[in-house]
């Protein structure tokens, strides 16, 4: 069966890919490039990663994106894709991709900004246990299933809220009248 991530977003590129480039990126996708247009050094390179590139090139939005289902090494595309082939030919990429896998733990995201790669790599979050874990729960349940970008920034406002501030005494101080009043 194989292990399934799941990808939210896109990177756009400041200028369509000129035809050389859009093939090749297309012979990636598909393990079938001719390694004589490449460097030695590259073919190594390539040879450390998986078989096929999971990145796509949409021409009619002029991004890059990934499908989510059996997708491994992205990370690893997406850099060499821009440090080898977009990086020397002028291209600019930006935008920010998550992905999350089978695996709880396996969250992140890529952002690229002016081609510049940068990977966070999700954190388990722990909340108290008993009735402050359920109210939080209960709280943040409307926006557990992140699928946009601003549904990952409320989130990551509301673990910092809670971690950082007074907002953990609130959610305590109304457990506590909650358990008086019944």
């Amino acid at each position: 069966m194989g292990y399934r991530t799941n990808f939210d977003g896109e990177f756009t590129l400041d200028k369509p890919l000129d035809k050389d480039t859009q093939d090749l990126i297309s012979s990636f996708n598909d393990a079938e490039f001719d390694e004589s247009l490449l460097s030695i050094e590259l073919i190594e390179k390539l040879k450390g990663l998986e078989d096929y590139c999971p990145w796509l090139y949409d021409d009619q939005y002029n991004v890059l994106y990934c499908e989510s289902g059996k997708c491994y090494g992205f990370e690893d595309w997406i850099n060499l894709l821009i440090e080898h082939f977009l990086k020397p030919k002028g291209y600019i990429v930006n935008g920010i991709v998550f992905w999350d896998g089978e695996d709880t733990s396996d969250i992140g995201e890529i952002n690229i900004t002016d081609s510049e790669v940068t990977t966070s790599y999700g954190q388990t979050f722990y909340v108290p246990s008993g009735e402050s874990a359920m109210l939080i729960a209960k709280m943040l349940g409307q926006i557990a299933t992140i699928t946009s970008l601003e549904d990952a920034t409320t989130l990551s406002a509301l673990i910092d809220n809670y971690i950082n501030s007074n907002f953990k005494e609130v959610i305590n101080d109304a457990v506590e009248m909650e358990k008086e009043n019944s």
